[in-house]
């Protein structure tokens, strides 16, 4: 029996690694059942590996114990399958608990994110949290790194001088330098709360006043390899028609235009302590009385303050509002030379998510869509009916990248700048984390001769864009909101 069972295993591991392309940087294989289980069944089915697995329903763990040669980053990478949905569940490796998120699959299907593995013996332990989820098979191979920084574009005004902040994916590898044009100026680490693999860099203001005015190369080293981006200086911002503002609202919505004319649109408030404690303070520090255009894309509260916008439309004068029962899909109209089309409206779902309303902005062959928190199946409907209507310069992710998205659709509006309204629990997201970043930015970056920039406030702040036209547009972020003045805004 012991003789069948080392040449059962010898079977399974060879099996394994002939349907994998990189199997030779396997560094350990195991089955979900040969970890210790709670609360779990082992079952049977034809096309696992090894013909069984383990089935997780409303409870149970799985710990599994792995050895690497040395204290790096490695490729954690599991089978599963998750018939009724997207799910999110616990990884514990050692002592650090991280949520992760597995994509709706009828069938086995691999997950795979990078993690910091000890010398010698790891446990790694899947947790439920959502549950519902089978599990086939865990491996561990050498992790490919791409080290990042974000924003890659960078706006200094003397005249309006502020601390610039920048978050880099170093993967625990030291921040030797960074400089400007060659020129070393002085920073300050600090960890990133929410990825480990990952630190804030803040360049304070007073190293940047004596730069000559203009566009400068800026670049991080780090141990292994050079990070570049570029840094806008000037005295104070150049004019510009259309000021697109999207705040760090936590785990919801609400961005501000200002329009020629200087007339003013809210789209959605956020939830109510963030209307409170961050968008009337905005409006209030920079003179805002008047919201000449208020939108509420749909009734959840985390768009529209818990109280269907009655505090902005009783707080501000509202010269006019609606929702999404107002307009119909493929309706247009222009506001103060900045058009206007409905691409999602309440008669296109059977729920507030899929009702939700979303709008194509453009200004002078500039393109913004906003996409409230529509998902895939609406970006299907979109793509089939209004073709030309979505490539978009920038793109306001759909339900903060937590719901079903559409790589189809994603690639096709091709977006220059991706604006994520969202907080941590996006890196425990299967639409972000894979859907959106790997399946349509990575296929995106691979066809484009410029990088998609995708930023989420959680790690920027507040995104301001600037927009005369599609060939003159720009943007800056602040970290520090609460105190952030805006020029021109």
């Amino acid at each position: 029996m012991k003789i069948r069972t080392v040449f059962l295993n010898l079977f399974l591991i060879l099996l394994f690694f002939g349907c994998n392309q990189d199997k030779k940087n396997v560094i350990q294989f195991l089955e979900a059942e040969s970890g210790k289980y709670i609360s779990m069944q082992e079952m049977h089915d034809k096309d696992a590996s090894g013909g069984r697995y383990l089935q997780m329903k409303d409870a149970g763990d799985v710990k599994w114990d792995v050895s690497v040669p040395e204290k790096a980053y490695y490729k954690v990478e599991m089978q599963y399958r998750s018939p009724s949905g997207d799910k999110e569940q616990m990884l514990q490796i050692n002592d650090k608990i991280i949520p992760v998120g597995f994509g709706i699959s009828n069938q086995w299907k691999l997950w795979s994110q990078d993690f910091r593995l000890d010398s010698g013996k790891n446990t790694i332990v899947l947790k439920k949290d959502w549950g519902e989820m089978d599990i086939d098979f865990i491996a561990i191979k050498p992790a490919e790194l791409l080290y990042d920084i974000t924003p890659l574009n960078l706006t200094f005004y003397k005249n309006h001088p502020r601390d610039l902040v920048i978050k880099i994916d170093n993967y625990h590898q030291p921040v030797q330098k960074i400089s400007i044009d060659s020129v070393a100026v002085s920073f300050s680490i600090k960890p990133y709360p929410y990825q480990e693999y990952a630190v804030w860099a803040e360049i304070g203001n007073a190293a940047l006043t004596g730069f000559a005015n203009g566009r400068h190369n800026f670049t991080v080293d780090i141990v292994t390899t050079k990070l570049v981006g570029n840094i806008l200086i000037d005295n104070t911002p150049a004019p510009s028609d259309l000021i697109i503002v999207a705040p760090d609202v936590s785990h919801g919505s609400s961005v501000i235009l200002k329009m020629p004319g200087n007339k003013n649109m809210m789209i959605d408030c956020g939830q109510g302590w963030v209307r409170d404690s961050v968008l009337i303070p905005l409006l209030e520090r920079h003179h805002i009385d008047t919201i000449h255009t208020f939108i509420i894309t749909h009734y959840h509260d985390d768009h529209m303050g818990g109280d269907s916008g009655r505090t902005i439309l009783e707080r501000f004068h509202v010269e006019k509002f609606f929702d999404y029962r107002t307009y119909p899909s493929g309706f247009s109209w222009v506001e103060n030379g900045v058009s206007f089309k409905v691409l999602n409206s309440y008669p296109d779902g059977n729920d507030e998510n899929t009702r939700s309303l979303a709008l194509k902005i453009s200004y002078k062959d500039f393109v913004y869509i906003h996409s409230g928190d529509i998902y895939g199946i609406n970006q299907q409907r979109i793509r089939e009916q209004f073709p030309d209507d979505i490539r978009a310069h920038v793109y306001y992710a759909n339900h903060h990248f937590h719901g079903s998205l559409d790589t189809g659709y994603l690639r096709a509006v091709n977006p220059d700048l991706v604006i994520v309204q969202a907080q941590e629990a996006i890196y425990a997201r299967y639409a972000y984390m894979v859907n959106y970043k790997k399946e349509t930015v990575d296929y995106l970056n691979r066809h484009r001769p410029v990088k998609v920039e995708t930023m989420p406030v959680i790690e920027t702040g507040m995104v301001v864009l600037r927009i005369n036209n599609a060939d003159e547009w720009w943007y800056e972020t602040y970290k520090d909101q609460d105190f952030a003045v805006i020029p021109g805004f």
